[in-house]
């Protein structure tokens, strides 16, 4: 299976300075991937 994932990165910041990241993704594509390809 093709994995063409797009992630969305929320920063935020203090003045200059990244304090905080995160980073969504599409999980129902993530749970197919695993559901489609098992060990």
């Amino acid at each position: 299976m093709r994995f063409d994932n797009r992630y969305c990165w929320v920063m935020r910041f203090e003045g200059a300075v990244i304090v905080e990241v995160r980073a969504y993704l599409d999980s129902a594509l993530v749970q197919r991937l695993i559901d489609e390809n098992p060990l």
